[in-house]
């Protein structure tokens, strides 16, 4: 594993399961916020927040001077 990919595979773990979930669903399987929701059984606003909250840890990690 390269030092980048490792870096977001410890950040990934720290993320809550539902956060991961949503994450997995969005950017693995490419599903739409409406998707995932329906999927989740979580509103599409929450979708948001989850993958917002997601993002914002990795980049936190490569920069962590802008938080």
């Amino acid at each position: 594993i390269r030092l980048p990919q490792l870096i977001i595979t410890q950040q990934f773990i720290k993320l809550t399961s539902q956060t991961r979930t949503v994450f997995r669903l969005r950017f693995d399987q490419r599903l739409s916020y409406k998707a995932i929701a329906e999927q989740t059984g979580i509103s599409e606003a929450t979708v948001y927040k989850h993958l917002a909250q997601a993002i914002k840890k990795m980049k936190e990690q490569f920069n962590p001077n802008q938080k």
